[in-house]
């Protein structure tokens, strides 16, 4: 009888060892997992949004350098033609046909350029 009742015990420590993982260890565990996987998946989106903005204010500063550099090349090419053109009337400004098609070649250059520095 006292075998029978030192495996009654043994077989109650054990059942409420097991019943206690089950209950209240493994529910434990997983939610402490499930939390450190939330708090990684909400870092892995902040950091993809971060990464998203970088890439669009790098973009929308490339776009504007290429916006000045094709604004300079146009004055470049007008001033140009004002320096080697004669003051006609109304204001306007009379150039010969080489000195235009020069103007033209020098700003498809610096336009090239400018796409090669800072192109899409």
């Amino acid at each position: 009888m006292l075998l029978a009742s030192a495996a009654l015990v043994g077989i109650t420590v054990a059942a409420f060892a097991l019943a206690y993982y089950f209950a209240v260890g493994l529910p434990r565990d997983n939610r402490e997992r499930l939390a450190f996987d939330r708090m990684r998946y909400e870092a892995e989106q902040r950091q993809r949004k971060e990464d998203a903005e970088s890439a669009s204010r790098r973009d929308l500063q490339r776009e504007a350098q290429l916006d000045g550099c094709l604004a300079d090349a146009e004055s470049k090419r007008m001033n140009y033609l004002k320096l080697n053109g004669t003051p006609g009337k109304a204001g306007t400004i009379t150039n010969s046909e080489p000195i235009v098609r020069s103007a033209d070649e020098r700003k498809r250059a610096d336009v090239d350029s400018c796409f090669r520095r800072f192109g899409k």
